[in-house]
């Protein structure tokens, strides 16, 4: 007889790894949750604040970003899914796991839609996505 033992993985783990080895890559920049952490940022807009690409004019109704090279709005995923700018920069930071921000030629195919005309702000929270 044979015996096999293993890890069971988690049902909502496929999108962790899969964000850890789009990070891998070196497309694109993230942001994690330890960086989240060691930030102290109090909405997502101050995550985004940091990165190079992207130009934030944050007021009290929210931010609007803009893609710095093209002057363009990125999509928004929330959890993999298409979503409002309004939903992504209204998240509580304490229910974000991690953040991912693409220019147009870097998006990962995951992330990819037909009608997708600029950069991409993918933001992951900490359930994540519902199993596949």
């Amino acid at each position: 007889s044979v015996v096999v033992t293993g890890v069971a993985e988690e049902p909502r783990s496929y999108w962790h790894r899969d964000f850890e080895n789009r990070r891998r890559e070196g497309r694109g920049q993230f942001i994690t949750r330890s960086e989240i952490e060691q930030r102290r940022a109090t909405s997502v807009g101050d995550l985004l604040r940091t990165l190079n690409g992207l130009r934030l004019l944050c007021t009290r109704q929210g931010c609007d970003v803009r893609m710095t090279r093209t002057n363009c709005r990125p999509a928004y995923f929330a959890d993999g899914y298409p979503a409002e700018a309004t939903t992504v920069e209204r998240m509580p930071v304490n229910d974000v796991f991690g953040v991912e921000v693409y220019n147009l030629f870097e998006v990962p195919v995951q992330l990819q839609r037909p009608e997708l005309q600029c950069g991409v702000i993918a933001v992951w929270t900490r359930r994540g996505p519902p199993p596949r």
